[in-house]
């Protein structure tokens, strides 16, 4: 491993204790986090991801921490192979809210933005090719099936510019991308 790589791990390793305090407030028994915490390890072990655990961790203690009284739906732009999908789908169930999932099941569009570096400086040319990312609408429900609570689940198959300005539910968070 690279010592720019070990620093990357040491660094959402730090990230992960510091959300699993957070993570304490919304279950304050040890049994119950690790409980949630085994749940995205499972997912983690079984299906590739694009984000690190710690980005996705963040995103649900926003979902648990918005108030019941707060209405809204959530949603996800890009699911790739459904990891995500899967821990999000958890969190949407334990809150009692719909969880919407677009994606057009086949990978990125053709484009011609050009990515050479991330913002920590890790190359990522060829990243965001066409057709980089993608897990069919099948793999994505296999995976929520296997690893998550599929029945929150509306999958919404499509370009995000075809399908987002239809799109006209009530939402009280960003959307996770």
């Amino acid at each position: 491993m690279s010592t720019m790589g070990l620093m990357t791990s040491i660094r959402e390793y730090g990230e992960l204790i510091r959300l699993q305090k957070k993570l304490a407030k919304v279950f304050p028994s040890f049994k119950e986090q690790h409980a949630w915490l085994q749940k995205f390890r499972q997912v983690d072990a079984h299906v590739k991801t694009a984000h690190n655990p710690s980005h996705v961790l963040q995103f649900i203690l926003a979902i648990f921490n918005t108030p019941e009284s707060v209405e809204g739906c959530i949603v996800e732009a890009g699911a790739f192979k459904g990891g995500s999908t899967a821990k999000i789908s958890l969190a949407a169930a334990h809150m009692n809210r719909p969880f919407y999932v677009f994606d057009s099941f086949c990978g990125l569009p053709e484009n011609k933005e050009q990515h050479i570096k991330s913002v920590m400086g890790y190359s990522i040319q060829n990243w965001f090719d066409g057709g980089n990312f993608a897990g069919t609408l099948d793999e994505v429900k296999g995976n929520v099936q296997a690893y998550g609570n599929i029945n929150v689940c509306e999958f919404v198959p499509g370009w995000f510019n075809e399908t987002m300005p239809l799109f006209n539910k009530k939402l009280p968070w960003p959307i996770w991308m």
